[in-house]
């Protein structure tokens, strides 16, 4: 994920965190790596408050 500096790996979630604003490009270079299914893109978490 070099090609996206804000989006980071969680290794004990097995997840990607991605900044909304790089949601799609992030979506799509996925999709160029041959992943055709991706599960809680939708998820979001809210910060504390």
């Amino acid at each position: 994920m070099e090609e996206f500096p804000g989006a980071e790996w969680d290794e004990a979630a097995g997840a990607v965190i991605v900044p909304v604003a790089q949601a799609r490009a992030v979506a799509e270079w996925l999709l160029g790596q041959g992943v055709d299914y991706c599960s809680n893109v939708t998820g979001v978490d809210y910060l504390e408050r």
